[in-house]
């Protein structure tokens, strides 16, 4: 199945997403390939981007004064991470790490056009 195919199977909503100009948000988005392990936002970042979670899995965490990770949730293949949507509406930074738990394939919408 063809990638674009994937992700409006996955996400079927962003067919129908169109800016002011009409422009599908899909010809603004940037397909990542993420290695495990990666930490894709740190405490305290700015919140650039929008991922959504083609395939693979992340985990968001915070961590307990004595250092030891504290994970929050899992986001999975047709996921998105409920901090980053928080972040990205209130223009906060992140309050919590998002790390990659296997190689992952993420759609990136520009916060410009999320």
């Amino acid at each position: 199945m063809e990638l674009t195919n994937i992700i409006l199977s996955l996400f079927p909503k962003l067919n129908d997403a169109k800016g002011k100009d009409g422009i599908n948000i899909l010809d603004h988005c940037q397909q990542m390939t993420i290695p495990e392990g990666t930490t894709i936002f740190h405490q305290g970042d700015q919140c650039l981007n929008y991922l959504l979670v083609i395939s693979g899995s992340v985990k968001v965490i915070t961590r307990a004064e004595n250092g030891r990770e504290i994970v929050l949730y899992h986001i999975t293949s047709g996921g998105s991470c409920v901090l980053t949507t928080s972040c990205l509406i209130s223009s906060e930074d992140y309050p919590a790490e998002g790390v990659t738990e296997t190689d992952v394939l993420a759609l990136a919408i520009p916060k410009t056009h999320f």
